[in-house]
């Protein structure tokens, strides 16, 4: 507390009767916290075992999107997925970590985290219920997060819960083409496919498609064939290290 200044009050010069300064009331300012709401890409799947193009596509998307955060959620069970995981919850979830946090994105300003959201819950998987728990935990808003899914997904998006709420409260649609799609066809495919999209709310990504599928990868395991080219060494490993403990 300096001079002229009582508490709260600051001394002003302002005559009174007696000839002395009257102590004039200054309101005390509270300084308004405005939360930071940063851009987000979230990113699920089972991951099956990742792939290299399940990396690189993530990263490239949010750089597009000018997102700063990647949430990659392995999904439990898989709604529109017919029988189990080959790799069994706890591989799946150390395989994603390996692939997208332990891959070099400091470049890029990117925060990467890999969650246990959908695996700690267990039984299927829906996203809506995910993008609320999300939007709670971090803070998200509808504008700035955006769910990445391949134009496979993105055309069985109106079998998903709730797929109109997604699109209307929680996240928009981010598509990256894989076969037989292109990107310059991709817009007028989807917008037949759902008709009924809030405008502004589906992104077609202007990346290369995605032609490589963890199917792929557990086929090439079936036959005994490498797999280098196709998973990051960190996921290789692991692979090698469930193929010796099973």
């Amino acid at each position: 507390m300096g001079p002229g200044q009582i508490g709260k009050y600051r001394w002003a010069r302002t005559p009174s009767q007696h000839g002395y300064c009257s102590p004039v009331a200054v309101p005390t300012l509270i300084p308004t916290i405005i939360p930071t709401i940063i851009p987000t890409l979230i990113f699920g799947g089972s991951f099956d075992p990742p792939h290299r193009r399940h990396f690189e596509v993530a990263f490239e998307a949010a750089r597009e999107l000018g997102c700063h955060r990647l949430l990659v959620v392995p999904a439990a069970r898989s709604p529109l997925r017919e029988g189990s995981p080959r790799f069994d919850d706890a591989t799946r979830l150390a395989m994603a970590r390996a692939a997208f946090e332990v891959h070099p994105v400091r470049d890029l300003g990117l925060e990467v985290r890999v969650l246990d959201l959908e695996l700690r819950r267990g039984g299927t998987s829906f996203t809506v219920d995910t993008l609320r728990t999300l939007t709670a935990e971090f803070g998200l808003s509808r504008g700035t997060t955006f769910l990445l899914v391949g134009s496979d997904q993105a055309l069985q998006f109106p079998k998903w819960r709730e797929w109109g709420s997604i699109l209307r409260e929680l996240a928009r649609l981010a598509v990256v083409a894989r076969p037989p799609h292109d990107v310059g066809a991709l817009e007028r495919i989807l917008a037949e496919a759902i008709p009924g999209a809030p405008g502004a709310s589906i992104v077609v990504l202007p990346l290369e498609p995605v032609d490589l599928s963890s199917g792929e990868i557990r086929s090439r395991l079936d036959r005994g064939e490498s797999i280098a080219d196709l998973v990051t060494p960190e996921v290789a490993a692991i692979i090698r290290g469930a193929a010796k403990a099973s």
